[in-house]
């Protein structure tokens, strides 16, 4: 408290400036854990704070969009990440419009591999759907015509009697496919076709 020298009889309350608040993660109290959000004198570590979170989250990135940079941080080990927006939630069409639309898997093939190995690139995909999701995949190729289908007993029969050819002739043409095509799964087993026969009438040796 002091007096107004331009008016003594009034006094003048002097109010000290509230000082910045500091926010410590409450499991830990440990201010240097978190540097940068003890900073920003928002609670952001409250396990109920979750919304106070996902704003922040929104504004970086509508940051990041509008100065058209990449969302990214680089660790103490100089270690690079690309964030990567990945809808969740949402209906098979929905969420493959907003991946083609942001061009997910494009970022996330150049960001995780440099170089202009494509090939390598591709097959890293390939192998991961192959391991992850193989029917799924080999359908989809198929259903594609990248790869061919495996003949049904009707459809293996069928091209037998067309070209007039048995059995041996059969496994003659297979083992082809599978030499110089890498065609593994031409049609369905041969025990398959001979139960065809016994159950329609008499086939070809």
């Amino acid at each position: 408290v002091m007096m107004n020298p331009l008016a003594p009889d009034a006094i003048v309350t002097s109010i000290p400036t509230p000082k910045r608040q500091r926010i410590y993660d409450p499991p830990h109290r440990n201010a240097t854990k978190y540097p940068m959000l003890n900073s920003l004198n928002v609670d952001l570590m409250d396990v109920n704070a979750n919304s106070k979170r996902e704003a922040v989250l929104r504004e970086l990135d509508a940051w990041y969009r509008e100065h058209e940079k990449p969302m990214s941080f680089e660790t103490s080990n100089h270690y690079k990440f690309l964030f990567i927006k990945v809808p969740v939630g949402k209906p098979l069409d929905s969420s493959y419009r907003v991946m083609k639309e942001y061009q997910m898997i494009e970022k996330f093939l150049e960001a995780t591999f440099e170089g202009d190995d494509t090939l390598a690139k591709v097959e890293c995909m390939l192998d991961y759907l192959l391991i992850r999701h193989k029917e799924a995949a080999r359908h989809a190729l198929e259903n594609m015509g990248i790869i061919p289908k495996a003949m049904d007993v009707y459809e293996m029969a069928s091209t037998m009697d067309h070209v007039s050819i048995g059995i041996k002739q059969w496994r003659s043409l297979v083992q082809c496919l599978k030499k110089f095509m890498h065609i593994d799964n031409v049609s369905v087993s041969e025990h398959a076709w001979r139960k065809l026969g016994s159950d329609v009438g008499a086939i070809k040796p």
